[in-house]
Order: structure tokens, then sequence, then C-alpha cells
């Protein structure tokens, strides 16, 4: 499984340089350098590849990021439920969209095309309106 090798040689750069990282678009070079060079672009992980580019700092910050927006939906979602039973299909389907692009970004990086990553921070913001509707009602 050429995956598994690609990864666990980018946790091996990763510790290599873990603070800084080695910049970006740098893993083609790197894997070339010090492994083989077989033509991959790429670590198939979103954030190994953050990590591998700009050290490990940026890669927990989204992490904590996606993590923190996801939890505060999750918990608003289960709060309003028990009050307007199923009337929050639409709000799920945001939440349920987000969770399952960001799966995808583990095992390979498709946020390099436009589309993709327009639509993960567009489902980004519409779950922070959510969570913030309350205050949004208070200054209409």
């Amino acid at each position: 499984f050429p995956r598994y090798a690609i990864w666990k040689n980018s946790i091996l750069f990763i510790k290599d340089n873990p603070i800084f990282g080695y910049g970006a678009s740098t893993f083609k070079e790197i894997y070339k350098s010090k492994v083989v060079d077989l033509g991959y672009h790429h670590s198939h992980n979103i954030f190994f590849d953050l990590s591998i580019g700009y050290g490990i700092i940026p890669s927990i910050l989204m992490i904590i990021f996606f993590t923190y927006i996801i939890i505060k939906a999750s918990k608003k979602l289960y709060k309003k439920q028990l009050i307007y039973k199923n009337q929050r299909v639409f709000e799920k389907s945001w939440l349920v969209s987000l969770v399952w692009l960001l799966f995808s970004q583990l095992v390979d990086i498709q946020y390099y095309d436009f589309r993709i990553s327009c639509s993960l921070w567009i489902l980004v913001s519409g779950l922070m309106c959510f969570i913030d509707e309350k205050s949004l009602k208070m200054h209409k």
C-alpha cells in the first residue's frame, strides 16, 4: 500500500523539522531526496501536509479550530433537537457535510481544488452562523 508508506515517511519528515516545517510545496522534493523519486506530490493527508510545509503548530491550530466548531455545533443541535424534535435537518446536514469533507482530507487532499476548499469554508461559515445565531438575532 503506497499511501501507508507515504504517511509513514511524512511522519518521519515532520519529526525531522517539527517546529518550522520545510516550506510550502516541498513534499515532492523532500520525498525525492530522502526516499525515492516516485512522483508523489503531496502527503495524502491535509494535516501531515500542513505540518511538513509549515510545522506542527499550524496543523494543531487547524485541528483545534475544526474540533471546536464541530463540538459547538453538535451541542447546539442536540440542545435544539430536544426542543424542536426533528426540525433541524438543515443544520444537521451542514454538520454532517463538514465532517465528511474533513474526513475525506485525511486520506487524500482534494483541498487544492478550488471547489472543495470553497465548499469547506462555506460549510465552516454556515456552522459558525448557526452556533452564533442567538447573537445575530439580537443585532437585527
